[in-house]
């Protein structure tokens, strides 16, 4: 069994011609959103988590931290990944796919549209959007990543925090 763990950063401040993208930090509300996902993976999903790989952008490696913090998780093992930030959904399918077979809870945050499609084309079930610091966890029923090609998930758990 893999669980595969989507994440939309949290919420970024607004781009302006200060700071490039890359830079954009979280705001106030996306670091209290952070936090509440956090809470949420900690006590509803408190298995061991292997892997968690990130886009370089400032907002995505933010929200890394917050949620590696709450999980026990050793911020020095987040992983940085410059395709979850510039790459179309097939990019971001393959880093899954090429995952070790070692690792079977993994954690991916990045950046919509890309994730949503990600997401979509993994579960059995749409998913209009995932908001920011939003998640989809999903199960397969797979010893290999590299077996996903073709695979829905088995299971599935959407969180969007504007919804608590």
């Amino acid at each position: 069994m893999k669980r595969l763990l989507i994440i939309r950063h949290a919420h970024a401040e607004l781009a302006n011609h200060d700071i490039s993208d890359l830079e954009r930090p979280l705001s106030d509300k996306g670091e209290r959103d952070a936090r509440f996902l956090s809470e949420l993976l900690r006590d509803q999903y408190p298995d061991r988590l292997d892997l968690i790989l990130t886009s370089p952008a400032c907002r995505a490696v933010r929200t890394a931290q917050i949620l590696a913090q709450a999980i026990g998780f050793d911020e020095q093992n987040i992983q940085f990944r410059d395709q979850i930030y510039c790459s179309g959904m097939e990019e971001l399918f393959n880093l899954i796919c090429y995952t070790d077979d070692s690792i079977s809870s993994l954690m991916l945050i990045g950046h919509n549209p890309q994730i949503t499609f990600l997401a979509n084309h993994l579960s059995p079930c749409s998913i209009e959007t995932i908001p920011p610091a939003g998640a989809v966890i999903l199960d397969f029923d797979i010893d290999s990543w590299s077996r996903l090609f073709g695979k829905k998930a088995v299971s599935h758990f959407v969180i969007n925090p504007d919804k608590f």
